[in-house]
């Protein structure tokens, strides 16, 4: 069997499919989504980058203090309301992807018992809670589900949130470059 993900010399990367997979899994943050250096290969409705492990050491994952990258999201679910609805305790996703369209890949957390946020990637590692200039900062749902994906065929990301009784919201967004502005879809669910 092929592995979907291959970093090394001689592999190529596919950031479109390392998104989708990162959408659809809800991971955490990953040190391999930004790349440095390099040129994005176009292709008919993708783009890709050779990622090239960077320093001696064995490959993985980094810690990174929230107080340098500006990340500081928690997902928090008390204890009670996990007692009342077990679901709640499947989590929460993460969608990964350039929101803005700067070339850095930026970040939206879904939230339980705290609000989901968008982080808007500044480069060098530093992100900055973009959720109200987007207008994301909604009421609080129990987000448990986000991806990134041009749905309405404009060549930007939008974003998709699944909730836990609340149906699927579907942002489109409306700004460009400098703010990641959003607008609820007409058809979707609060």
């Amino acid at each position: 069997m092929k592995p979907w993900l291959s970093v090394g010399a001689g592999s190529a990367w596919s950031l479109p499919r390392m998104l989708r997979v990162v959408g659809f899994l809800g991971c955490g943050l990953f040190a391999c989504l930004i790349a440095s250096g390099g040129e994005w290969q176009v292709g008919e409705g993708f783009r890709w980058l050779r990622v090239e492990p960077r320093g001696a050491g064995r490959p993985g994952f980094t810690a990174m203090d929230p107080a340098q990258t500006g990340v500081v999201f928690t997902n928090a679910l008390s204890d009670e309301r996990s007692a009342a609805n077990r679901n709640l305790l499947s989590g929460s996703g993460v969608a990964a992807g350039d929101v803005d369209g700067d070339g850095w890949c930026d970040l939206y957390f879904c939230g339980l018992d705290s609000p989901s946020v968008l982080y808007r990637n500044r480069g060098d590692w530093k992100f900055e809670n973009v959720t109200k200039a987007a207008g994301l900062d909604e009421a609080r749902r129990d987000s448990t589900g986000a991806v990134f994906a041009d749905i309405d065929g404009d060549g930007d990301l939008d974003l998709l949130v699944s909730t836990l009784g609340g149906g699927l919201s579907c942002f489109s967004t409306t700004g460009t470059g400098g703010s990641p502005m959003a607008r609820r879809q007409a058809g979707s669910r609060r």
